[in-house]
């Protein structure tokens, strides 16, 4: 690729790969796609992703029309794409999943391709989809087709899917699978003290976050003091403690840190059992409150394993600092997204694993309120200014800064 001196302009040159049924990628196939999320009518979480393009969000909100996004096929291998600002992670952005093609001739043929492992459902990576029984398995074959198979040396690959990790883990001991664990499914969390000197156990660090929701719409978290209350009054360390889980580390900020983001200090006291009680009191107050006649707190998660000892955890650290009832409810996955999108909780579990290496991936989740990811119902003018104007900077700054 090439790109203009301001940095606005990119210019991408395609190599002549195929789609699993033979046909060839195309820069229309990006153009379809991206114009695609970009719709108003579409629901996708991830359309925010493509807002540094020109005109990417005013379409988006139909404003502008789809024809104004600033996304060109020059011709069939080369694709012309417009920024409405300079971004300094733009081509690391470009490797997420919202920016993935589409084969627009198969697509227009047949709407529904990508709903069941039919002879159409095509994809241009190392493997082509042979089997998919959804919340169970998926079953691949290497792809002929693809651009660099010399280097894939794995014939096939079957994922079982498990809503139980620790029926997964005996699954692996049992040799019914060779691999446990990320990217793709995770280890019982109280368990990674007893397998990290295993010989067959390796760990690395990845950027993301593990977090609470507070429900700025609804009595009582509206209240900002009581949302402070809750916040500082949680004592991570004492948590991961409970959870024998030494693998993470307490998260004082959203913004995980990497070995490109070391961060000499903490945004705030973890555990800050003295400040939480005075804010907790302040509220009351401003509430007309008092322990007697507080809301019952429901903590909302899905139900996974771990996050049920997550939420117990914090059930108990919580009714001890504050002498309050709180109770978790726990749900079956599609019923907790539900939940979440209604604005229908108090408090719910969410987290997020970084789409691109930068501090803006976690960041702009909570950029506006309407963004289907941000289910807090938080929005801040100056937040939003503050995140617009490190995005026009040419190198992004700590987000200490923020």
């Amino acid at each position: 690729y090439t790109v203009t001196e301001d940095g606005k302009t990119y210019l991408f040159h395609l190599k002549k790969t195929h789609w699993t049924n033979g046909d060839l990628v195309s820069a229309k196939d990006f153009v379809y796609a991206w114009k695609k999320l970009l719709n108003p009518a579409g629901k996708s979480p991830l359309a925010y992703q493509l807002f540094p393009i020109k005109n990417a969000k005013e379409a988006k909100e139909g404003l502008v029309s789809l024809n104004d996004v600033g996304v060109t096929a020059v011709d069939d291998f080369t694709l012309k794409v417009e920024l409405a600002y300079a971004l300094p992670y733009f081509i690391e952005l470009l490797s997420g999943v919202a920016f993935f093609p589409v084969n627009q001739k198969l697509e227009q043929k047949n709407p529904k391709w990508a709903e069941s492992a039919s002879r159409d459902f095509v994809g241009n990576g190392p493997f082509a989809l042979t089997a998919w029984e959804k919340n169970k398995t998926i079953a691949a074959v290497k792809n002929p087709k693809y651009w660099e198979q010399k280097s894939v040396f794995l014939k096939s690959v079957q994922i079982d899917f498990f809503n139980d990790d620790q029926k997964a883990l005996q699954h692996y001991e049992d040799g019914k699978l060779h691999w446990l664990g990320a990217p793709i499914s995770s280890l019982p969390i109280n368990y990674f003290d007893q397998l990290k000197d295993r010989k067959d156990f390796a760990s690395y660090p990845i950027s993301a976050s593990y977090w609470y929701l507070f429900n700025t719409q609804k009595f009582p978290f509206n209240q900002e003091k009581l949302r402070q209350a809750f916040a500082y009054g949680l004592d991570r360390e004492d948590l991961l403690n409970g959870l024998t889980d030494s693998a993470h580390l307490p998260a004082t900020g959203i913004v995980p840190p990497t070995e490109k983001r070391l961060f000499k200090k903490s945004f705030f006291i973890d555990g800050n059992a003295q400040l939480a009680k005075k804010l907790f009191e302040e509220a009351l107050e401003d509430l007309s409150l008092d322990k007697t006649n507080f809301p019952k707190i429901t903590i909302t998660i899905n139900d996974a394993i771990g996050h049920q000892k997550v939420a117990e955890l914090i059930q108990e650290q919580w009714h001890k600092l504050f002498g309050i009832e709180v109770e978790v409810e726990s749900l079956e996955w599609k019923a907790y997204l539900t939940k979440l999108s209604q604005g229908n909780f108090q408090i719910g579990r969410f987290g997020w694993i970084a789409n691109f290496d930068d501090a803006m991936s976690f960041l702009e989740l909570f950029r506006y309120q309407a963004s289907l990811n941000n289910h807090t119902g938080w929005e801040d003018p100056e937040y939003i200014a503050l995140l617009r104007s490190e995005e026009h900077t040419s190198e992004l700054q700590s987000p200490c800064n923020l």
